[in-house]
């Protein structure tokens, strides 16, 4: 009983400040402006102008940022969540939803699938089974091979179980 307190501190820990941090980031987000002119008047005055220039500059380059994330976090979801369909994966479409929100996440993201994939394999083994056989047979084939497209997909279905 004693062992699990420091891992209930921490993750209660973890939910606080991701908490404080979406709520902080909501507050300075309602009212940018005010903020904004703070920080322009921590320097002197002859740089003011210049400060402020760069804020803005910094500001709208955000933004654009922040539009292509979405386009792009958007893009990855649908896409997975329509090819883990074709493939067979149970709930798809949650795991493309967990993509999508995971591509924020720079490097990790875009690899989470993986493995979410991979794991799922391990436990099921028929999973990988049966995406090397969707992925390398057609629909009306008749067990004839075929090389699995040059896809994540293809890799992850000749790779995901091993021993087969």
């Amino acid at each position: 009983m004693l062992q699990a307190l420091p891992i209930a501190g921490g993750v209660l820990g973890g939910i606080s400040e991701a908490l404080l941090v979406l709520l902080v980031g909501i507050y300075l987000a309602a009212d940018p402006q005010a903020y904004m002119r703070s920080v322009v008047r921590l320097f002197p005055p002859h740089r003011r102008i210049r400060v402020s220039q760069i804020l803005n500059a910094i500001a709208a380059a955000l933004q654009k940022w922040l539009v292509g994330m979405a386009f792009d976090m958007l893009f990855v979801g649908v896409l997975t969540g329509l090819l883990m369909w074709l493939v067979g994966v149970p709930l798809p479409f949650a795991l493309g939803v967990l993509t999508g929100v995971s591509v924020f996440v720079p490097y990790i993201g875009r690899l989470s699938p993986v493995f979410r994939a991979a794991a799922r394999a391990q436990r099921k083994p028929e999973f990988g089974s049966l995406c090397r056989h969707r992925l390398c047979s057609g629909a009306g084939d008749r067990g004839q091979h075929h090389p699995a497209p040059a896809s994540a997909l293809g890799a992850l279905g000749s790779v995901a179980v091993p021993g087969h």
